[in-house]
């Protein structure tokens, strides 16, 4: 790890599912390294940054595929745009030099950071240095021209502004926004980077930091990302039902281990439902889940089950037949751009909302031989945000399928509200006004479902 930044949302699958990117996320400064790296391949000898202005525009997911374009300014600066499905996801405006900087003699490593998780109130107070370190042989590997020929002092520089903002100040739930940074002469001081929180909003979870750093000196902008959606506990969820009301079911509950999967699954055991809740990821969520529900009085246990593999879902159910299925299984809704139609984020929606649910459907009905369904729709479609094409292609096609299946499947009945937006990981964002709690919608899409049995 060059950066020493090790916040979850880079390096941890698990704890990166439960935000609203869904999937772990490459390091800003990371895409920016590459992006200077670029550059310094068309520069010769010794350079140094004398201003630099970044811009994270867009996540860029681990295994993403992008591309860096480079455009020189006749002034003397250089663009470099590190672009995601055709939109810039970083761009990065750059104006070396040629190194008259003292290097500072910079540590190889240091000791890490613990993460932290200032309130809002503490982060807008901030005040504090970040010692500096690089490894250079690990720094040549990744960005060879880079390090070949920037200012060693000032890539340390920029590693400890991902610390920074990673571990320290948001911390835990921190969003990096922009850089704005120039040279400054040389100290001669420590090997550090100091930095005081110069602006703090709490309307929008902005928090800038003013930083100083033996060759650089400007600001950071950040944001706090909201901490990921505690939805209501099953006894919370209890009072809401009629008890008895859901005891005939045996519900199977695909994608819930979190979020709407996660509150339908509770509502259905407070009204009395026998209750297997599948998880692709996240097997301790599920089992979260489930022990909430046991508290509460009611029956349900976990199974491992990717969507993307219906065959194996007979065996995972063994003995269990179910009445009843609802579908929650969803990638990471990116919304794209109206200009542009993207085939390859439209085919992964579909993978999910339309093969993935159809086989699931297939795979449950041989097992019952009649089944009732939940398959939630989006009220996108009447909607239609800017952005949303894909998605809303998707989700069109995919209550086609519920009406095709209806007709080829004997005792099929899908059920396919257009549900409003709702508190999920996936559709918080930054601290700020967040969608109404889902547990009165589901429940009354639950109790809108054909009656009986299907």
């Amino acid at each position: 790890m060059l950066s020493g930044d090790i916040n979850p949302i880079h390096m941890d699958p698990i704890a990166a599912r439960r935000t609203t990117f869904r999937a772990p996320l490459v390091h800003g400064v990371h895409a920016l390294l590459w992006a200077l790296d670029g550059l310094c391949a068309t520069e010769t000898g010794a350079r140094a940054i004398e201003s630099l202005r970044v811009s994270f525009r867009l996540p860029i997911r681990v295994g993403d595929r992008v591309r860096r374009t480079l455009a020189h300014d006749p002034a003397g600066g250089s663009t470099i745009t590190v672009d995601l499905d055709g939109r810039p996801a970083v761009t990065v405006t750059a104006v070396l030099t040629v190194d008259s900087t003292s290097d500072v003699a910079i540590p190889t490593e240091t000791e890490s950071d613990s993460l932290s998780e200032p309130t809002f109130a503490e982060a807008a107070v901030s005040a504090g240095a970040v010692p500096l370190a690089i490894d250079l042989a690990l720094c040549g590997r990744l960005f060879p021209s880079l390090e070949a020929r920037l200012s060693h002092s000032q890539i340390a520089e920029l590693l400890a502004a991902t610390r920074l903002v990673g571990m320290r100040v948001p911390g835990r739930h921190s969003l990096f926004a922009e850089i704005d940074i120039h040279r400054r002469a040389a100290t001669g001081g420590p090997a550090i980077l100091s930095y005081r929180t110069a602006r703090a909003d709490a309307r929008f979870g902005a928090v800038h930091l003013a930083i100083e750093g033996p060759t650089l000196v400007g600001t950071l902008k950040t944001f706090y990302r909201a901490p990921p959606v505690e939805q209501a506990t099953a006894l919370e969820l209890a009072e809401l039902v009629t008890p008895g009301e859901f005891s005939k079911e045996r519900a199977l509950v695909i994608g819930g281990s979190r979020g709407l999967g996660e509150v339908t699954a509770k509502l259905l055991a407070a009204g009395g439902a026998d209750i297997v809740v599948t998880y692709a990821q996240g097997a301790d969520d599920a089992r979260r889940v489930c022990a909430d529900v046991a508290r509460a009085g009611g029956h349900c246990r976990p199974i491992a089950f990717d969507c993307l593999r219906p065959e194996d879902l007979v065996r995972a159910l063994d003995d269990f037949a179910p009445t009843d299925l609802h579908y929650f299984a969803t990638p990471s809704i990116v919304l794209g751009d109206d200009r542009t139609f993207s085939a390859d984020r439209f085919a992964r929606f579909c993978d999910f909302y339309v093969a993935g649910f159809a086989a699931t459907v297939q795979a449950a009905h041989s097992v019952s031989g009649a089944l009732r369904v939940l398959y939630p729709s989006t009220v996108f479609l009447d909607e239609r945000p800017p952005g949303s094409g894909e998605y809303c292609a998707a989700k069109a096609a995919g209550e086609e399928v519920c009406a095709h299946l209806m007709r080829g499947l004997p005792h099929l009945r899908i059920h396919a509200p257009r549900l409003p937006r709702l508190a999920t990981d996936q559709t918080t964002g930054l601290l700020g006004a967040r969608p109404p709690k889902p547990e009165l919608a589901l429940l009354q899409a639950l109790r809108a479902r054909a009656p009986g049995d299907a």
